[in-house]
Parts: C-alpha cells; sequence; structure tokens
C-alpha cells in the first residue's frame, strides 16, 4: 500500500519521467562538462588513443542518452507508457555505467598511482548526480551506480597491491552511501510532490466547497422568495375558486373548476414539499425531542382524516394502544400524517385503511395499512425518491406531488426510527413505523396534538421566569399563561429593563425566555450571558425567533434551547417541568 494515501505512485512515476525529460539537456550538458574535464585530465597520462576513444564513446552515450528522452513517449507521459519510459530510461542508465565503468577499467595502469585516482574520480563524477536532492528518478541511478562502480571497485581490490586496495573499498562504501543518499533523496522528492498534490487537492475542495455553499445559498435564497412570492397568491386563489364555487351551476363548468381547484392544492402541496425537502437537505430542521403521547396524536389525526376518506368512500379504521415516546412531535406527526394522506388518496373507492398503534416491551409499532393497488417490487425502493409517482396507479385519482415518502424518509431518518415496507400487487401496501417505548409516569407530564381541553397543571414552587421580547402582545399573552400556572414573571421589552428588573429581585430565575432579535439590536444570545452573569448561575434558556432559520449549534450558549414561533403551550410547561426538576 502507498505511503501517500491522496494520490496513486503512478501519478508520481509520471512526475518524475515528466522531470528526467524536461531535465533531460542540463544533465547532458553537466555530462559533456565531465567529459571534456576528465579528457583533460587523462592527457596527463600520455593514453591520447585511450582519450579519444573515451571522448567518442561518451559523448555518444550523452547523444543517445538526449534521444532517447526527447523522442520516446513523444505524445507525453501517460498512465499506460509511463513504466515502458522509465524502463528505457533504467537501460540507458545502465549502457551509460558501463561505458564509464568499463574505460576506468581500461584505463587504469598499475605502474600509474596518477592513472588510478583519474579512473576513482571519473566513476564518482558520474555517479554523484544521483544523490543530489535534485534527483528525480532512483532506479535510473541505482543502474548507473552498479555497472560503473561495483565492476570497478572489484577490479581494484583484485589487481592492485596493499594499500591501493583501500581505494576499492572506499568505492564500495562510496557505493553503500550513495545508495543510502538516493533513497532519501527518493523519499524527498515524494513527500514534496504528496505536499503540493495535497495542497492541490485541498484547494480543489475549497474551491468546489465554496461553489456549492455558494449555489446552496442561493437555492435557499430561491426558496424563501419563491416561498413568499407564492403562498400569497395561492391563498388568494383559494378564496377566488370557493366564492366562483358558489356561482357556477353549469355541471360541466363544476367539473373544470373542481380539476383547477386539484390543481392549485397539488401546487400549495408542491411548494409546502419542496420547502421541506430543502430544510430537511440542509439540516435546518432539528428534532425537540420530548415525551409525547403517541396514542393521543393518532387519535387526532382520524379525527381529521376521517371527513377526507369519507369523501374518497373509503373506510378509515383504527385500533389503538397507550403508548408514549421520547420524540419530536410535530416531526412525528408530520411522518403518520403523510403516510396516512398516502394511503387515503391511493386508496380506489370502496376500499379500506386501517391505522394500528401497538406495543411490545421495548417498541412502539404504527402500522398505516391499504387495500389498494399494491406498489411492484422494482417500484418499492422509487417510491422514496423526490418526485417520483407510481405508473400503475389510478391516473383519474388525485396524486401527490412525489415529495409526501421522501419527506418520510428523511424525517423517520433524522429521528432515528424504522420504517418498514410491505406491498403486493393487487392486495395492498403497509408502512410499519417503528420507534422505542418509553413507560409513562404518573407524574410525568406528556405532548400531545389531541383536542387541548385539558390545562396544564399548576407549578407549587412558583418558579421565577424571565422572558424579554419586544413585542408587548408577546409579553401580555405569556405573562397571563405563566401566571395561571403558579409562576412569577419578570416581564421586559429590552435588556436594560431586564437586568434593572433582575437586580431589584431576589428570588433566582428558573428559567430564561428571551427573543432572538431585540429592537435594540442586541442578539438575544448575549443577553442569556448577560442575564446569568447576573445572577453568576448557568440558568436554563429559551431561544425564540420567528425567523426560518435555526442558529448554528456552535453559535449557541451551553443549555440554551431553540424554538421557532409560534410555540406551542405545552412546550414552554414541558421546558419549565425540565427547568423545575433540577
Amino acid at each position: 500500500m502507498s505511503a501517500y494515501p491522496e494520490y496513486d505512485i503512478v501519478e508520481a512515476r509520471i512526475e518524475q519521467a515528466q522531470m528526467l525529460k524536461s531535465r533531460v539537456i542540463a544533465s547532458c550538458v553537466f555530462v559533456l562538462f565531465l567529459i571534456a574535464n576528465y579528457s583533460i585530465l587523462m592527457l596527463a597520462t600520455g593514453a591520447n588513443l585511450v582519450v579519444a576513444l573515451w571522448v567518442v564513446v561518451a559523448s555518444i552515450m550523452v547523444v543517445v542518452t538526449f534521444l532517447y528522452a526527447r523522442n520516446a513517449s513523444r505524445d507525453g507521459i501517460t498512465r499506460d507508457n509511463v513504466h515502458g519510459y522509465l524502463r528505457g530510461h533504467i537501460f540507458v542508465s545502465a549502457l551509460t555505467g558501463i561505458v564509464w565503468g568499463g574505460f576506468a577499467i581500461y584505463m587504469v595502469q598499475l605502474d600509474s598511482v596518477l592513472s588510478l585516482f583519474i579512473a576513482v574520480f571519473l566513476v564518482c563524477g558520474i555517479t554523484i548526480g544521483g544523490m543530489l536532492p535534485s534527483s528525480a528518478y532512483r532506479p535510473g541511478y541505482v543502474a548507473l551506480a552498479v555497472f560503473a562502480l561495483l565492476p570497478f571497485s572489484i577490479c581494484i581490490l583484485i589487481v592492485t597491491e596493499w594499500p591501493l586496495k583501500l581505494l576499492g573499498l572506499a568505492i564500495l562504501v562510496y557505493f553503500l552511501f550513495g545508495l543510502i543518499t538516493s533513497a532519501r533523496a527518493e523519499k524527498d522528492l515524494h513527500d514534496s510532490i504528496f505536499a503540493r498534490k495535497t495542497r492541490e487537492h485541498t484547494a480543489k475542495i475549497e474551491a468546489e466547497n465554496t461553489i456549492v455553499r455558494r449555489v446552496n445559498e442561493e437555492k435557499s435564497r430561491f426558496l424563501a422568495a419563491t416561498s413568499h412570492d407564492l403562498s400569497q397568491p395561492l391563498h388568494a386563489q383559494g378564496y377566488f375558486i370557493q366564492a366562483l364555487k358558489e356561482l357556477v351551476t353549469d355541471p360541466s363548468q363544476i367539473n373544470l373548476l373542481g380539476k383547477i381547484e386539484q390543481t392549485w392544492r397539488r401546487q400549495g402541496d408542491f411548494l409546502r414539499g419542496l420547502i421541506d425537502i430543502n430544510r430537511l437537505d440542509s439540516g435546518a430542521i432539528t428534532p425537540q425531542t420530548m415525551l409525547v403521547d403517541v396514542e393521543a396524536d393518532m387519535i387526532a389525526l382520524v379525527d381529521e382524516f376521517l371527513p377526507i376518506a369519507a369523501v374518497n368512500k373509503v373506510a378509515l379504521t383504527s385500533h389503538l394502544q397507550s403508548a408514549q415516546t421520547n420524540t419530536d412531535p410535530v416531526l412525528l406527526n408530520r411522518i403518520i400524517r403523510n403516510l396516512l394522506s398516502n394511503a387515503v388518496r391511493y386508496t380506489q373507492a370502496g376500499g379500506m385503511v386501517d391505522l394500528r398503534l401497538a406495543k411490545t416491551a421495548t417498541d412502539i409499532q404504527v402500522v398505516v395499512k391499504d387495500n389498494g393497488p399494491g406498489i411492484p417490487p422494482h417500484e418499492q425502493d422509487l417510491i422514496f425518491k423526490e418526485y417520483v409517482q407510481l405508473s400503475e396507479q389510478d391516473h383519474d385519482s388525485e396524486h401527490g406531488v412525489g415529495l409526501g415518502l421522501s419527506i418520510v424518509r428523511r424525517l423517520t431518518d433524522l429521528l432515528g426510527f424504522q420504517l418498514k415496507l410491505q406491498s403486493t400487487v393487487g392486495e395492498g401496501t403497509s408502512f410499519t413505523l417503528t420507534m422505542p417505548r418509553v413507560n409513562l409516569r404518573t407524574d410525568q407530564p406528556t405532548v400531545g396534538n389531541g383536542t387541548g381541553k385539558d390545562a396544564m397543571p399548576p407549578f407549587d414552587n412558583m418558579p421565577l421566569i424571565v422572558v424579554v421580547d419586544d413585542d408587548i402582545n408577546i409579553r401580555e399573552s405569556m405573562a397571563s399563561l405563566l401566571t395561571n400556572w403558579g409562576c412569577q414573571i419578570i416581564s421586559a421589552s429590552g435588556p436594560d429593563e431586564a437586568v434593572s428588573l433582575l437586580n431589584v429581585t431576589r428570588e433566582m430565575p428558573w428559567l430564561f425566555i428571551i427573543d432572538r432579535c431585540l429592537a435594540s439590536g442586541q442578539d438575544g444570545r448575549d443577553l442569556i450571558e448577560t442575564l446569568r452573569d447576573e445572577v453568576n448561575e448557568e440558568i436554563p434558556a429559551i431561544l425564540m425567533s420567528g425567523e426560518p432559520h435555526e442558529p448554528r449549534s456552535d453559535t449557541m450558549p451551553p443549555n440554551v434551547t431553540f424554538l421557532r414561533k409560534p410555540a406551542a403551550p405545552d412546550i414552554i410547561h414541558q421546558h419549565i417541568c425540565n427547568a423545575t426538576a433540577h
């Protein structure tokens, strides 16, 4: 396995081959200077014929090296030809080593120490380049050194007398030193390539992330503008359609108007679904977990869908057990609502839809079952994708926009629930939602989307709640609500007033309920920190806002819960329960 995980080792080989090609002129000029230099030294030995032969053969090898580097892989180094090119370079390097090492052996005269030292300089000079940090390819150097240094050193050890044999030993040490140094040089080269590739890769990722962020921001702005600009005319269209229905009496016109109304409803569903998908994908929706009475939610949903099922001539039945779980009640309600809506919509007249709530020792199962047309096996994975509508449904029925089950899948993943689909063509479809069960204590308040007729229990310990909001209607309504629950309250319109009132109060607050955007321009998160400093305690807090986007978690002070306006009273009551329980 490569030590450089960010890029393939072949990429490094390609870059090394490209370096060999680009540096061939400089390398050839360097070797020609060596040839000229050693030729001058060799003339001192008097072997003029050897010198001439040496210049010719060595120069030919320089030409061979140049022509190979320039002509091999002329169209460029690629993954397909890089290994062949490098093998050819190794072969040329080996030939060069044979020429230099052979002439070094040939020119040695046993009675001339000068010739011996010139030969040593000859083989050391041609091989020193492979040890430099700028060396491009170690195997080429190894081939050169093996054929230039080893035969020469062995020859010196064999044919010379002591102490000249030490030169042969020194050449061997030099050869080993060269192998070690060249290995280090190649590692440094690979490190530099790796570092540069990593920088380029990081820069590319950052550029792509910048584009993605910009696209997401533009998409969010577009969807926000779409939501605002389309919801108003769609709302008005609904009133116009209803007014027109009261005036039209011709059956054909009534039928046509019904189709217009159906199209209008689908536009509204599509707009809401599109915004929900975007918020889920962007992480803007975060669960607000609390204890939920699932049975109460299911009763409310059955009551809501009974009239719709009757219009579609579908029998809606329910079999519910008492069960509780810890989850976000709004998101759970959305999941069941979408499943029921699909079942009622796609079940033919005369069919049935059954909602069941059952529990085991550890789990709760919500089952939505119908005897509609069913879903073919090859389409069962597709129905959870956006904008997918089944091809075998009755085209005369009112279809959705293909986002409901996609939202269901995202919400179940977000909440950590299991969703199972079973369907048989011609027999019907069953969705089973499994969630963890919580055993309800008698003193533990629950949240449910029931009728809302039951009053919240008052608090016996009269907790002090600090409410800061620049809207007087919100302050007055919350003051009335909290007072009815037996709470003491400090109500302020801004930071200065809140701090002043808190300083003259002897009671320690139990909970801060703070608006995020105050009229003074101060952020509610900063005010929470200020109020905590005043009482020198980390008081639990609720940060409320009417903005569609939730603040990032890393910008929130500790022990602060974000709630989007309007927040249901039972949710506020639950948070006070949690604050007073500690």
